[in-house]
C-alpha cells in the first residue's frame, strides 16, 4: 500500500468461565427490584416447581425493592422481623429497581446452657 493508512481488522476476545449448574439457582434468598425483568411471583412459582414449600415470598415496602424470596429454614433460625430489614438495608444500598440479587447467607447459632447437679 502506498502512503495511505492500512485498514485494521477487528479483534474479538472471549473470556468464558464454566461452572456446574446447581439446583436451585437460589441458595438462600432473592431480592427483587420493582422493575426487575422477572417479577417476584414468577420467580417464586418457578422455585415452587423445583423445591415445593422451601421458600417464602415476602412483599416489602421499599423505594426500590418489591419483594424478598427467602428460604423458610433461614426464617426458623433468624426471625423475619430481624432478617428481612437487614437484607433490605444492605441490598438497598447497592441495587436499583431493575436488579434481582441472589443472596447467600451464613447463619450460625450459638447456645450456652448451664446444667446444675443435684
Amino acid at each position: 500500500m502506498g502512503q495511505g493508512t492500512a485498514k485494521g481488522g477487528r479483534t474479538i476476545t472471549l473470556h468464558a468461565t464454566f461452572t456446574q449448574f446447581s439446583l436451585p439457582p437460589v441458595r438462600d434468598a432473592l431480592i427483587v427490584g420493582k422493575r426487575a425483568p422477572i417479577g417476584p411471583k414468577a420467580l417464586f412459582q418457578s422455585l415452587e416447581v423445583l423445591l415445593k414449600g422451601q421458600f417464602e415470598l415476602i412483599p416489602v415496602e421499599h423505594p426500590t425493592i418489591e419483594a424478598v424470596i427467602v428460604r423458610k429454614s433461614d426464617l426458623r433460625k433468624l426471625p423475619r422481623d430481624k432478617f428481612i430489614p437487614m437484607l433490605l438495608e444492605e441490598a438497598g444500598a447497592i441495587m436499583d429497581e431493575t436488579d434481582c440479587l441472589r443472596v447467600e447467607v451464613e447463619i450460625s447459632v450459638s447456645v450456652t446452657r448451664e446444667v446444675r447437679e443435684e
